[in-house]
């Protein structure tokens, strides 16, 4: 009734719609200058679905403030803590500023990949970075510090590299001041997706397009050849299952990198072959460890 692909979906009831909530999004927007001469200084404002609520930022936020804009809007909102937003320099994969995007150059001090989307835990609401799992698990495995132009980003937190493993994904929790969203560094510092959606498995068929952003290689587009495939990767020779092939190859360094068509994601690179590259479909993610892509800018 609602997809042509099998899904899931999680139902349940809700005090407001999202119309409601977005039309009170648009309202608060129209009053931002007129509360700023308050002293009441929003520097953000969206819908936040899972709280079912709209939340409001503030920089500098008052007990004052938060209780005026409450009485103002209503039960409908969230006012929290704010803080104003920099314009962010990204000049190529190796120097690209916050919020972190996936396609861009990270390493630990074992290890250089790409990241490839970021993300969070379905349940407990933790965001990370993901990357490829071997490139946590063939390095200093978790508590390593990823870095990205010098800086710190995150700390390896989990990684699924092992024998006969489902998928072959890791994720590294954002350091403090790292913010994260649903952007990936596509063809060039020009050309940032902002991801809205995943292809499933199932829909990952031969013959389908699919581009691969990565620090190496950069952007390449093909098709894909094959699907759910056991692939034995090595180093250390481990089978890994589920893996889908194209019909352009990567180079080391690509791992993790973002399997993208147009602001679809497809999956995670894991490995190449000669004229091939091997990847884990991004809904292994969710079925596999619970965590889900972030579709929106707020990641929520």
């Amino acid at each position: 009734k609602y997809s042509s692909y099998p899904v899931q979906f999680d139902a349940r009831q809700v005090q407001y719609t999202y119309t409601e909530l977005h039309q009170l999004q648009d309202s608060i927007g129209s009053d931002l200058k007129s509360l700023a001469t308050e002293g009441i200084n929003i520097v953000q404002v969206g819908v936040d679905v899972v709280a079912n609520r709209v939340r409001i930022g503030v920089a500098s936020l008052t007990p004052h403030q938060g209780s005026a804009l409450t009485a103002q809007y209503g039960p409908q909102v969230t006012v929290v803590a704010g803080e104003a937003p920099t314009v962010a320099i990204c000049v190529s994969r190796y120097n690209c500023g916050n919020p972190t995007k996936g396609g861009i150059y990270t390493t630990d001090p074992y290890q250089s990949c790409t990241t490839g989307f970021l993300a969070r835990n379905v349940s407990a609401l933790i965001l990370y970075i993901i990357i490829a799992g071997h490139c946590m698990g063939n390095g200093g495995g978790t508590g390593t510090t990823w870095l990205h132009n010098g800086s710190a980003i995150g700390t390896g937190s989990w990684y699924e590299w092992y024998y006969g493993a489902n998928s072959d994904f890791a994720g590294i929790a954002p350091a403090s001041g790292t913010t994260l969203s649903n952007q990936v560094y596509a063809s060039s510092s020009t050309d940032i997706r902002s991801i809205s959606s995943i292809r499933s498995s199932v829909a990952q068929t031969v013959g389908t397009s699919i581009c691969r952003a990565g620090y190496m290689s950069g952007y390449t587009c093909g098709q894909i050849t094959a699907t759910d495939m056991i692939v034995t990767v090595s180093p250390p020779g481990y089978p890994i299952y589920h893996q889908w092939q194209t019909n352009f190859t990567s180079i080391e360094g690509d791992s993790g990198g973002s399997m993208i068509y147009g602001y679809t994601a497809f999956g995670v690179l894991s490995s190449k072959t000669t004229g091939h590259s091997w990847y884990s479909p991004i809904d292994r993610l969710t079925s596999d460890e619970g965590i889900r892509l972030c579709l929106d800018v707020l990641c929520n």
